[in-house]
């Protein structure tokens, strides 16, 4: 199974939850344009689908076989 990041659910939360629209119009994010934060996020979910995932599944894996060797000792 591979992982697929929740775009539609962070940008939901990002715009209803955090308040994208009203942290635009602040000093901070005000050159944020709506193409620029979805390259951002896009970006985020191609690194967490494709290297953080897989170092995730390799860490599983060491976990498990170490605690498969706890519990066989």
């Amino acid at each position: 199974m591979t992982y697929r990041a929740p775009l539609a659910e962070i940008e939901f939360c990002a715009a209803q939850i955090i308040g994208r629209d009203r942290l635009a119009e602040t000093e901070l994010f005000a050159k944020a344009r709506p193409a620029t934060r979805s390259a951002i996020l896009d970006e985020a979910a191609r690194l967490c689908e494709g290297a953080l995932a897989q170092a995730a599944t390799q860490g599983a894996a060491v976990l498990y076989a170490l605690d498969a060797e706890v519990l066989t000792a």
